[in-house]
């Protein structure tokens, strides 16, 4: 069985109201807003794989092929709440200094994944004959 990668939403929506023992607020913070991302990411290229004929190669590329191919298939603005959540996780990921309001952007990372899983639903099953 296939990971359920909303499981990430719900452990980014913990650290959201809650900072593990041993941890910053910050560190919190800029792990909860990765895992907003790769939950949307992981959901999304399982979705272009089954259903829009996405052809993952296991790789960093990956993550802008991704977003190209949704382009491709008409789901612009599920192309564009991924870029803007993947520049929210490098931004946690590489920037010594955020450049942001952490909080705020935790926010809005949960909406844009939310958005993306409720922009990709998968086709409805056929009704029985």
């Amino acid at each position: 069985m296939a990971f359920d990668w909303r499981e990430y939403l719900t452990l980014a929506r913990w650290l959201q109201a809650n900072t593990p023992p041993g941890m910053s607020r910050e560190g919190a913070l800029r792990c909860a807003i990765g895992r907003a991302y790769y939950a949307a990411f992981g959901y999304a290229i399982e979705y272009a794989t089954a259903y829009l004929e996405f052809v993952p190669r296991h790789d960093a590329d990956d993550h802008g092929r991704l977003r190209a191919h949704l382009k491709q298939k008409r789901r612009q603005k599920v192309s564009e709440a991924l870029d803007r959540l993947r520049q929210w996780r490098n931004d946690c990921d590489y920037a010594g200094v955020y450049p942001g309001d952490l909080e705020a952007t935790l926010t809005n990372a949960l909406s844009e994944a939310d958005y993306v899983i409720a922009a990709l639903p998968p086709p409805a099953a056929p009704l029985p004959s």
